[in-house]
């Protein structure tokens, strides 16, 4: 069993491949330069991910399992740009894994921070300190380092979701937290949106009767 770890850009994606003992296997980035057509730019990563993917099943041929950064909103309008690129790179890159056969794991970019440094949001440098203290790997390149995060988060996550133990000592308490929390702020959302439904449907009805 391998992990693989993907950190969506239109500009750099990263990407970062483990195994079950952490050990780093092989990292990369697809690249695409801001003066190109976008068009262009999304069939690089496409390309290119569906590539590493084919490099992956020849080379080595074990049961994958994937982890992708899940897109972040941080409720800024002011550049929708840039949040319509994210959202274009996101969807070449699910395509190329479905086309390929695979899912992915998706992980918020709290999620993914919170687990290496114990806070949801922080510098990208920090980030590569932590890794660097906490699992010796030295990264330059902050996308590699984030793909290497995700990497590890798909790892445990495969496991607890397939009711494996894991070494629970090997973790620190914010990462069995970060860990606890995935998949629960939807969940909550979800119910807060079906309470509402069932609130309206109640008054709805209430109405009727008067």
């Amino acid at each position: 069993m391998m992990y693989l770890g993907i950190d969506p850009s239109i500009v750099e994606t990263g990407i970062a491949l483990i195994d079950e003992n952490m050990k780093v296997i092989m990292t990369k980035t697809i690249k695409t330069k801001s003066n190109m057509v976008k068009g262009n730019r999304l069939a690089i990563i496409y390309d290119g991910m569906i590539n590493t993917l084919k490099e992956y099943n020849m080379m080595f041929g074990q049961t994958l399992q994937i982890g992708i950064e899940d897109y972040a909103w941080h409720g800024n309008k002011s550049y929708p740009a840039i949040l319509v690129a994210m959202g274009e790179a996101g969807g070449v890159i699910r395509m190329a894994l479905h086309n390929s056969g695979y899912q992915a794991y998706k992980f918020s970019p709290g999620t993914v921070k919170m687990f290496i440094t114990g806070k949801g949001r922080c510098e990208k440098g920090e980030m590569m300190k932590r890794i660097r203290e906490m699992y010796g790997q030295e990264f330059t390149n902050d996308n590699i380092a984030d793909a290497f995060a995700i990497s590890l988060l798909t790892s445990y996550f495969h496991k607890i979701k397939s009711f494996v133990k894991i070494n629970r000592e090997e973790l620190l308490p914010y990462q069995l937290e970060a860990l606890a929390g995935i998949g629960k702020t939807k969940a909550k959302k979800k119910a807060g949106r079906e309470n509402k439904k069932r609130i309206i449907r109640k008054e709805e009805k209430q109405g009727k009767l008067l």
